[in-house]
């Protein structure tokens, strides 16, 4: 009696305990079923992230492309029809050829004795007094006038050039300086042009010089380049230049067609009528020097040179060389 009723009682007992099992047996399984959907959805992401990122890199890829391709476009086609705008060269032409066309266009090569201005554009440097003007004033055609414009320097530049007591030297002094570009080296390829602008404004002569106030005109070259350029009936004739350096060598710089590293405006005579070529401020954003700027201008108008390549009319002292670094 007392063994069935704990028979009874185990088996009641054990049941108990194996229907817990079975119960977390399905529960187990149950939860392996959701894990294996986890992860398959996990998969499914991955694969979802790994092909969003494959697209960024080709989306990627492709603008990188585009915006090539829209640099490429713009280097050859939008820019240089910038430049042409900027550079005026249909306006250049035109005024050209309204000079050309102009009853005082033949004055200059008909004057028997024409005058030459000098436009001389100075930072005030002492060089002004001691080796360009004294040039300047010794040509041995002496139908000339220089005019001195100061980049905003002291009073005392004019104060000397007056005490000279030579009327042929005038002056002028701008009241400000401008800063064409914030690199110093670009602004250093413009940093004349304000003065020189004004001084060639203020000139009346037929022909006319561009002048650095550290160089040295010698004595026959504005005779030379009258008789060129009433020879060839050409509006710029231009000679030789002799560089010199700072360890006593030299070089002669010659050539043409007129282009940098052959040609110096301050070894060439320009037709008056030309002063509508003004040097450009906008030289410096294009990393151009502004006198090159101006050549470069000129030459696609159409403006007619010639060169005395076999004589040298300048001494040039190349301020990169002989200035030491920062100074004006």
């Amino acid at each position: 009696m007392i063994s069935r009723r704990l028979g009874r009682a185990l088996d009641w007992r054990f049941g108990g305990v194996v229907g817990r099992l079975d119960s977390l047996r399905a529960d187990a399984a149950r939860l392996q079923a959701q894990i294996e959907e986890c992860n398959e959805r996990v998969a499914g992401l991955v694969a979802s992230v790994e092909a969003l990122r494959q697209q960024t890199a080709a989306l990627a890829r492709g603008t990188a492309a585009a915006s090539e391709q829209a640099g490429e476009i713009w280097e050859q086609r939008t820019q240089p029809l910038l430049r042409t705008l900027v550079d005026e060269d249909a306006a250049n032409r035109r005024r050209l050829y309204d000079l050309r066309a102009s009853r005082g266009y033949e004055d200059p090569f008909r004057d028997p004795d024409p005058l030459v201005s000098i436009a001389v554009a100075t930072m005030g440097r002492a060089l002004l007094f001691d080796r360009a003007l004294p040039s300047l004033l010794a040509q041995t055609h002496s139908n000339l006038e220089v005019i001195v414009v100061g980049d905003a320097v002291a009073s005392e530049i004019g104060e000397r050039l007056a005490a000279l007591g030579d009327p042929r030297v005038r002056f002028a002094n701008l009241t400000q300086r401008i800063t064409a570009h914030g690199d110093p080296r670009r602004h250093w390829l413009v940093g004349s042009t304000m003065a020189r602008n004004e001084a060639a404004r203020l000139a009346r002569g037929g022909w006319l010089v561009h002048f650095d106030d550290d160089d040295h005109l010698r004595p026959d070259a504005i005779a030379s380049l009258l008789e060129l350029a009433r020879t060839r009936r050409v509006e710029v004739a231009y000679g030789g230049v002799e560089e010199h350096h700072p360890d006593g060598s030299q070089r002669t710089l010659s050539g043409f067609p007129p282009r940098l590293g052959s040609f110096s405006w301050a070894g060439a005579l320009i037709h008056g009528g030309l002063r509508f070529f003004e040097r450009e401020l906008v030289a410096a954003h294009l990393e151009i020097p502004g006198d090159m700027y101006a050549l470069e201008r000129m030459l696609r108008a159409g403006v007619r040179f010639a060169a005395l390549e076999a004589l040298v009319v300048l001494d040039y002292y190349p301020s990169t060389l002989w200035e030491p670094p920062g100074d004006s």
